[in-house]
């Protein structure tokens, strides 16, 4: 995007692995849908480390995956990120070489 890395996304929790979660963000191109009804998915994805979670208060917490794979649980505060679950984000790096995007929570 041309408004740099200060933009903040919307996004969904697509996947989770014990390092991080997959957030899919960003509005589909104008027209994507084709004119039918299914809802377009958002174009771009990328990698939220769990260094990077806070788990509220700007608390650091260490994350662990259920064992179901749909869950990262914070072992002190009980947080937790879940498959499906709206998370805003910025794009904190691009790695054009590897196809990587790496992502920091918003706010």
């Amino acid at each position: 995007y041309e408004e740099g890395f200060d933009r903040e996304f919307a996004g969904e929790v697509t996947g989770l692995i014990s390092a991080g979660a997959f957030i899919a963000f960003g509005e589909p191109w104008p027209g994507a849908a084709g004119g039918g009804d299914l809802a377009m998915p958002p174009p771009y994805e990328g990698m939220l480390p769990v260094r990077r979670l806070s788990a509220g208060g700007g608390q650091r917490e260490w994350w662990e995956l259920n064992a179901l794979g749909t869950v990262l649980e914070g072992e002190r505060t009980g947080a937790s990120l879940r498959l499906g679950q709206a998370r805003a984000v910025k794009v904190a790096r691009v790695d054009a070489l590897r196809g990587r995007v790496d992502l920091a929570e918003a706010g």
